[in-house]
């Protein structure tokens, strides 16, 4: 581009192209599309916390009229692989997520049990005659009670509810906390949200006569999820056609792994017939990922002059019952790694933990752990501001970084964990499912 043509666009007004067919009603979305034959897929969810599952009986949904499956998780445990995260920062432990829960439910909203029938409003009927038999257990919610002692533990493999610790930092902020006027420590919190887009989630799959299946999924990221539904539910890959539609909202929550994802293609292929699942406003509360849900503790070490000499991070991030795609990541590398945003604090230590409890799982959105971080940095920029005469934007102007000797080298090092692995993790594990 040249700097003429760069200059007729910059900061002009331009007509945007793709609105006519959106406000004209020819959108063409996930649930619009319609295939000869179609079965309807609805879920049964959990209304528990944290529970034992004593007894699933499917024999009234079974029965009931244009009902033509009823599963729980055992009927599909060693048939479809677990949900696996993409992004496993080293040292993680991970929890095993079944596809629909077995033996025990995480949180309110995981899958139990489903039902196929010929049209959506029989399926959810069905859905309403199974029994469950729930031994309820003690259920935490918050990400600091989770890791204190004498918590309910959500996994086996997950000590203390931990399923990560990262460290970084650089300098040595001891030294700057000793040599410091003052020092003040904050809390702050990064409430959890709903990713509440217009369209909630669906996903039609259906087969072909050579074999392979076409998924009509509102995706973000169409290639990974080929990749990932090919893995867990036993399907070659170059047989597997994703097709994303036009999308109502997405903002990084359909750009994850669900269990309806790896359900319906599996249904198809069993029982030969195309199959769609919608998920309802109340269902995309409780099914679809969380964002943000960060607790931090931070100290800012400075002069009485307004100077900043040292910052001190402590990150707790709560991602729900389960790790998602980049659960791992996103209270890690993306959030303390931006600790110091576009200030120069020469001495940085931060620790996050990544937290597991009985909610929701929480993942990307928007920007995932960058605002957090971002919220860090400039938290600590406008609190000295609070005690010393200098108004924020004066130790601003101070701290901040001198844009005449950018690009230049952070105070954030590498991370203090086994740099000898790569922090983002490419390929997903294999499957547990059964060849």
């Amino acid at each position: 581009m040249t700097e003429a043509t760069a200059l007729k666009y910059v900061g002009q007004p331009l007509r945007r192209r793709e609105d006519f067919k959106f406000v004209t009603g020819q959108g063409r979305y996930t649930d619009d599309i319609k295939a000869p034959g179609m079965l309807h897929m609805a879920v049964l969810r959990s209304p528990h916390a944290h529970a034992i599952i004593k007894k699933v009986d499917l024999s009234a949904a079974s029965a009931a009229p244009g009902v033509r499956l009823a599963l729980s998780g055992a009927d599909l445990a060693g048939k479809i692989g677990s949900i696996v995260p993409n992004w496993i920062i080293p040292g993680t432990k991970v929890p095993d997520r079944p596809v629909v829960a077995i033996d025990r439910v995480r949180f309110v909203g995981e899958c139990v049990a489903l039902v196929v029938a010929e049209t959506q409003a029989k399926a959810h009927d069905a859905v309403g005659l199974i029994e469950v038999d729930y031994e309820v257990l003690p259920a935490v919610i918050d990400e600091e009670a989770a890791i204190r002692d004498g918590a309910p533990q959500l996994h086996d493999n997950v000590p203390n509810n931990i399923t990560t610790v990262y460290k970084i930092g650089g300098g040595d902020y001891g030294k700057a906390a000793r040599e410091a006027d003052q020092v003040i420590t904050l809390r702050l919190a990064n409430n959890r949200l709903i990713p509440t887009c217009m369209e909630t989630r669906s996903i039609l799959a259906q087969g072909d006569v050579d074999g392979t299946l076409t998924l009509y999924l509102q995706s973000q990221v169409p290639h990974m999820h080929r990749r990932w539904i090919a893995d867990a539910v036993g399907i070659p890959e170059h047989r597997l056609r994703i097709v994303a539609p036009d999308i109502g909202g997405g903002f990084g929550a359909k750009m994850h792994l669900y269990p309806e994802d790896l359900l319906c293609p599996y249904l198809a292929r069993t029982l030969g017939v195309p199959v769609k699942w919608w998920e309802s406003r109340s269902e995309s509360h409780l099914s679809t990922n969380h964002g943000r849900a960060h607790t931090e503790t931070i100290e800012i070490a400075f002069r009485n002059d307004g100077r900043i000499l040292g910052l001190k991070v402590e990150t707790l991030g709560n991602v729900g019952a389960y790790l998602s795609n980049m659960a791992s990541g996103g209270p890690t590398v993306n959030t303390v790694n931006f600790g110091t945003g576009a200030y120069k604090i020469e001495h940085y230590q931060a620790r996050s933990r990544v937290v597991v409890t009985n909610t929701v799982p929480v993942d990307a959105y928007r920007g995932y752990g960058r605002p957090e971080g971002g919220y860090i940095a400039e938290r600590a920029i406008d609190a000295p501001s609070m005690v010393v005469t200098d108004e924020p934007s004066a130790i601003t102007a101070r701290t901040v970084q001198d844009l005449t000797a950018c690009p230049s080298i952070s105070t954030v090092q590498a991370p203090h964990c086994d740099v000898s692995q790569p922090t983002w993790v490419p390929v997903r594990p294999r499957s547990s499912r059964r060849k």
